[in-house]
């Protein structure tokens, strides 16, 4: 009870997670976590880190938790444990406007997409 509680976090992925003018960090994953260590009576300390390192600094205890905004995947559940799932941000597919899918199978043959692959996207995504 009297270690700080370590949360890793990577702050470019606003409005979850971000770095305010001056300085310090702020976001839905930020208030989260100091509710979560209010709720327990422990310091939270938090440890800001590259996307890619957070798994590994949690692996080699460098930090004692993530709050970074991580998507559950069959992968990343073999290497570490997840709490349930807090909030869902379901993919978008992002097209020039006017056009249109049918049948995205067909309509996307021969097409390439652009796909962000170990970090989170750094534009917050539209409202439903």
């Amino acid at each position: 009870a009297d270690k700080p509680v370590r949360i890793g976090i990577e702050a470019a992925y606003p409005p979850f997670s971000l770095k305010t003018p001056d300085g310090q960090l702020a976001g839905f994953d930020v208030d989260i976590g100091n509710a979560l260590c209010e709720e327990m009576k422990v310091q939270c300390k938090w440890v800001e880190q590259e996307f890619d390192g957070l798994i590994p600094a949690l692996k080699v205890r460098k930090i004692d938790a993530i709050l970074s905004s991580m998507t559950i995947t069959d992968e990343r559940k073999r290497s570490v444990d997840f709490t349930n799932k807090y909030y869902n941000t379901p993919a978008r597919f992002v097209m020039k406007e006017g056009a249109s899918l049918n049948d995205p199978k067909a309509d996307l043959k021969g097409k390439k997409a652009g796909v962000l692959r170990g970090a989170p996207p750094t534009a917050t995504p539209p409202p439903n």
